[in-house]
């Protein structure tokens, strides 16, 4: 659902935005997908900011946060939710 995927991105950006801890990119969202870009310096801060959120509403069977800790092709950790 569109509409639940930018309410979603708006809290995630609000939360970020509060802490201070990086930025909301956007999102991506295709037939069975949707990807929510968030990008800062510390990937584990990021998490923290946003963990709440995402506990507290309903995601799709399979939903996880990516975690990179620096460019692309750096170590990173999913995290299933």
């Amino acid at each position: 659902d569109f509409a639940y995927i930018e309410e979603l991105g708006d809290r995630l950006a609000e939360r970020v935005d509060a802490a201070g801890v990086g930025e909301f990119d956007g999102n991506m969202i295709g037939k069975d997908l949707g990807i929510l870009y968030l990008y800062g310096p510390d990937a584990d801060r990021l998490w923290e900011a946003i963990e709440g959120v995402l506990h507290s509403v309903s995601l799709p069977a399979g939903a996880y946060v990516v975690k990179q800790y620096g460019p692309p092709g750096s170590p990173e950790t999913q995290l299933r939710l």
